[in-house]
């Protein structure tokens, strides 16, 4: 099987994205940079689990919202 043209897409939605948002500018606040992150998408079966690693702060945000599976 020839994966090369195929394409995987995780989304946000937008009650997620200003969660992580504001999560990303208290780690501004307190570093003054905001510094990379590494989204970790794992499928359960029913839905998505979505944490955000910040290598900077070295805390994770869970944005997963059972209650939209």
């Amino acid at each position: 099987m020839n994966y090369i043209n195929n394409k995987m897409k995780f989304e946000l939605d937008k009650d997620q994205i200003v969660k992580l948002d504001k999560w990303k500018n208290s780690i501004k606040e307190v570093f003054g940079e905001y510094g990379n992150y590494e989204y970790r998408f794992k499928s359960t079966g029913i839905g998505d689990s979505i944490k955000v690693w910040s290598d900077l702060s070295k805390t994770e945000i869970d944005l997963t919202d059972i209650s939209k599976w």
